[in-house]
């Protein structure tokens, strides 16, 4: 938790703004901050491009920068192979100070409901696709003030090839001017 003791992501208006969501390969790459898209790089090369990487191909040693910025999520599949709930098996010192801790927790314990959903969406979407997929907020006023927010979700496979957990790079700024 931030040393301020509150959560910062709560003096966003989300309804003031859109998210999209895009795969990696396509347009999705073109929107990624420079750490993430290094990011995303290591992990496909962990891959060795023929598969998706596993956790424990990434070596948070390869990756002291941008560890403040990443969460690492698990999905909980249910009945009908639907995405019952994610929990948070890590979150990043930047990610905890905007959004609150909640390591170990239900992605749905953010006091952010509508940064939830976003973090469900991208992770339903990576599962379905089993490819990288980034989300993208930006601000539908541009007379306002608005904290972008751009997500890459990579996923990453067990030994069987399931997709076991997702690896989230998070860049989040004041937004600037963004093209959609």
């Amino acid at each position: 938790m931030s040393s301020f003791g509150r959560d910062i992501s709560t003096l966003i208006h989300h309804s003031l703004a859109d998210f999209a969501i895009f795969r990696a390969s396509d347009d999705g790459i073109g929107y990624l901050c420079p750490d993430a898209k290094w990011l995303l790089e290591y992990a496909l090369s962990k891959g060795q491009g023929t598969r998706l990487p596993k956790r424990r191909d990434l070596s948070p040693a390869d990756m002291t920068d941008v560890l403040p910025d990443v969460l690492i999520l698990e999905p909980v599949i249910g009945e009908g192979n639907n995405l019952d709930d994610i929990t948070v098996r890590l979150v990043g010192s930047n990610i905890s100070s905007f959004y609150g801790q909640v390591t170990g927790q239900s992605l749905r314990k953010l006091s952010d409901s509508a940064a939830a959903k976003r973090g469900f969406d991208c992770v339903a979407a990576s599962i379905a696709t089993r490819e990288p997929i980034v989300g993208v907020s930006h601000r539908l006023n541009d007379k306002i003030s608005y904290f972008a927010v751009t997500v890459l979700a990579i996923p990453l496979v067990n030994d069987e090839g399931d997709i076991s957990q997702v690896f989230v790079h998070v860049d989040i700024g004041p937004e600037e001017t963004l093209e959609m």
